[in-house]
């Protein structure tokens, strides 16, 4: 059976601050999100008959992520 999926789109978005801590460091604190709407599928096949190529869409759920980076000059 051949079947159309629903359209989706997947936003993702990142922000990052840098700081200046002293003459020789720095600090970059970043937030984001993945899949900011959560398009995900929600039909996929179960049992022992499933179809395991029967997927479309992102592979992630909405996903948070926090990051910091410490580097030197």
């Amino acid at each position: 059976v051949i079947k159309d999926s629903p359209a989706f789109v997947v936003v993702n978005w990142k922000s990052s601050y840098r700081m200046q801590i002293d003459k020789r460091w720095g600090l970059t604190a970043a937030l984001g999100i993945k899949n900011l709407l959560n398009a995900y599928q929600t039909d996929f096949d179960r049992g022992a008959e499933k179809d395991a190529g029967y997927i479309y869409g992102p592979l992630l759920p909405q996903t948070f992520t926090f990051s910091l980076l410490i580097d030197r000059n």
